[in-house]
């Protein structure tokens, strides 16, 4: 029997024109999935689960095997997997589970780790099928690490640029787009049980994927996304909105680079060439394909513009392109913490053991911040969301153990020392009380 890799490596080779057919049966590969669960073994919670339900690894492979074998397999809707799992997490006193893999922890969670399973190996043949030429045209890339994108979006001197259209395929999913992605999966498979399986996982909502995880800007920063067979399943779209784009900028002489970034694009267009019939071409040709949320800026002065959750501003004045902390997502993620305009506890959280609570606080600062420590103003922005955080924390604390928010400064955060003027210290994030955020260099 062949290794995983060995056959990977032999779809990734093929020439662009090549039609695959056959495939459905290498999933019968018992190589794939010890590959995938040596890979999630890692994970402390996948580790307790398998001790708890006494799971044995080589019946759980042969049992997802014969379930391929015999086309029995279905996957559970995404929306029961992950749908508001967070509040369950926040009302857990294990809040370890929600560090190392929370798309890993929520699956077994629903008992769905044959699931989670199948879809990272899917996931695997499709990137190499169709993306391992994903970059090959130097104008239009399509990234899956947020530090790529900063790299590449601060690189360009948006001085010589004249327009940027933002492409959204959040929530544009229906009948006609499911069609569409049919049509491109058409393009390179002629199996027809692969191709139902990919089915399956469209039918069970995966291509909802980040509308589902975008309900709350918080936990969207939390998740792995590209572990995630939907974002093979959006990169499809961006192999097709670049042929489409290739093919305008050939008929109309214009100069394009473009960033796509799990459901988002950037088209940053330059002077010279038919711009106009461009634009006018490309509105038809997405409208064609069912794309549905386009945005057009036109670069004057100034230009601020929201994308995978950061603020771009391209300004004129300036040779390079700014990346900045969303205000949107920033005041939305206040708004959890505040009420009347005013830090407030949260109730669901009164019942975790004190500890666990300020760990839990800890742990969510520590990801905003991870999340925006590229972002130029991240110690501004930061500095008002954690004064309603640390305060919304003091005030769940009292609520707790009946007592005054003087009390609990007196009683607890006086022993971490706390002061915003400290140096943030990488090396050492907790407690998050005493730390300063500071913008980190790619």
């Amino acid at each position: 029997m062949q290794k995983a890799d060995m056959i990977l490596s032999i779809l990734s080779k093929k020439p662009i024109e090549f039609k695959f057919n056959r495939i459905y049966r290498q999933l019968f590969n018992l190589d794939f999935y010890y590959g995938v669960i040596d890979e999630i073994s890692k994970n402390e919670i996948f580790k307790e689960y398998t001790i708890k339900e006494n799971i044995d690894i080589d019946k759980l492979v042969q049992n997802i095997i014969f379930r391929l074998k015999t086309e029995k397999y279905n996957p559970k809707d995404l929306n029961c997997i992950i749908n508001n799992k967070y509040i369950y997490l926040l009302k857990s006193t294990d809040i370890s589970k929600f560090k190392e893999d929370a798309l890993l922890n929520m699956y077994i969670n629903e008992g769905a780790i044959e699931d989670y399973i199948i879809q990272k190996v899917l996931k695997q043949v499709l990137d190499n099928i169709y993306f391992s030429n994903l970059n090959k045209e130097e104008f239009f890339k399509i990234l899956d690490k947020k530090e790529d994108v900063i790299s590449y979006l601060k690189g360009i001197k948006h001085i010589y640029y004249y327009k940027v259209v933002k492409i959204n395929l959040n929530e544009m999913f229906h009948v006609k787009q499911i069609d569409i992605l049919t049509s491109i999966i058409n393009d390179k498979i002629d199996d027809g049980r692969l191709k139902a399986l990919i089915d399956l996982f469209i039918k069970s909502n995966y291509l909802r994927f980040y509308e589902i995880v975008k309900n709350d800007d918080l936990y969207y920063m939390y998740i792995d996304k590209d572990s995630h067979v939907s974002a093979s399943l959006y990169q499809l779209y961006f192999l097709k909105l670049r042929n489409v784009i290739e093919e305008l900028i050939n008929l109309n002489r214009v100069n394009v680079s473009a960033v796509c970034y799990y459901d988002e694009a950037l088209l940053m267009i330059k002077h010279g060439g038919d711009v106009k019939g461009f634009l006018k071409d490309l509105n038809y040709r997405l409208k064609q394909l069912k794309y549905m949320d386009i945005e057009e800026y036109q670069l004057k002065d100034s230009n601020n513009i929201d994308f995978f959750n950061y603020n771009i501003r391209f300004r004129n004045k300036e040779s390079f392109t700014k990346i900045l902390v969303s205000s949107k997502v920033m005041n939305t993620s206040i708004n959890n913490f505040k009420k009347e305009n005013k830090p407030s506890y949260i109730g669901k959280r009164i019942n975790l053991k004190r500890e666990d609570i300020i760990r839990l606080y800890t742990l969510e600062i520590d990801y905003i911040y991870e999340y925006y420590k590229y972002a130029e103003d991240v110690n501004y922005k930061m500095r008002r969301f954690r004064y309603y955080h640390k305060n919304s924390m003091i005030s769940t604390i009292a609520l707790k153990e009946n007592i005054s928010i003087k009390a609990v400064k007196e009683k607890y955060i006086k022993r971490y020392n706390f002061s915003h003027q400290e140096s943030y210290n990488q090396e050492n994030k907790t407690p998050y009380l005493s730390n300063r955020l500071k913008t980190q260099k790619i």
